[in-house]
């Protein structure tokens, strides 16, 4: 291993400890959020299904990806990101990768980002009302597109994070954009996220075409705005 891997490892060792020990500074102000006991009981059972039906064996680092833009993705990855946080002892990772949105974590009205070693990294404290076990991070590449060494760091932060954390991954739209694949090449699977009313036959099953042939997982879709898990008849004609 070259000097400057072993280097990357140790920060991120280091990392892992730091987001492990809780938040570098408070909160601006808490999370405010209420579901309906109909769509936490929706989302409980997706995480059961996700996460926690194949344990151990199962899905460790999970990509959330919506066909287009505002298709909530945000949205149901972070509310799926609390339920797990709330149902598991264990450690519960989100990392926001969809950076084309100008609006990091606003689903949890963080305070001030803490910046980590690497610049494209920050961590962000949350309130009392959020679990305990709850992390979230924050990925921002330098440049519009990541470069390799930019994807390369990534994978390896994944690598690490695995071994203590469920990591979920909130990326960019899929159609319209490399990432979403790319981060799906370095997980477990991908769950496609949809919106009731809006997203339309031919994008979705574009998107699917896309991750059939990266050979990505698929472990499921969301029909956001309703919140239901699609069913599977509905979902293979895609």
């Amino acid at each position: 291993m070259s000097e400057k891997a072993q280097l990357r490892r140790v920060e991120e060792n280091e990392l892992v400890q730091i987001i492990s020990s809780g938040p570098l500074v408070p909160a601006a102000k808490p999370l405010v959020r209420t579901l309906s006991d109909r769509t936490r009981q929706e989302f409980r059972n997706l995480v059961q299904r996700l996460f926690l039906s194949s344990y151990p064996d199962g899905p460790r680092v999970v990509v959330f990806s919506a066909v287009d833009h505002g298709n909530g993705c945000s949205w149901t990855s972070a509310r799926i990101a609390e339920v797990l946080a709330d149902t598991t002892d264990r450690m519960v990772c989100l990392i926001d990768a969809n950076f084309r949105s100008a609006n990091a974590f606003r689903e949890f009205h963080c305070g001030k980002l803490a910046k980590l070693s690497d610049e494209e990294w920050s961590l962000a404290p949350l309130g009392d009302s959020t679990p305990a076990n709850l992390r979230l991070l924050s990925y921002r590449p330098l440049l519009q597109f990541p470069t390799a060494a930019s994807l390369e760091g990534f994978q390896l932060r994944l690598a690490n994070l695995r071994k203590d954390f469920y990591v979920l991954i909130d990326a960019p739209p899929l159609n319209g954009y490399a990432e979403a694949a790319l981060f799906g090449r370095m997980a477990d699977g991908l769950v496609l996220i949809l919106a009731a009313n809006d997203t339309r036959r031919e994008p979705a099953r574009k998107a699917r075409q896309l991750l059939d042939e990266s050979g990505i997982p698929v472990l499921g879709a969301v029909l956001n705005k309703r919140v239901f898990p699609v069913p599977e008849p509905l979902y293979r004609r895609l």
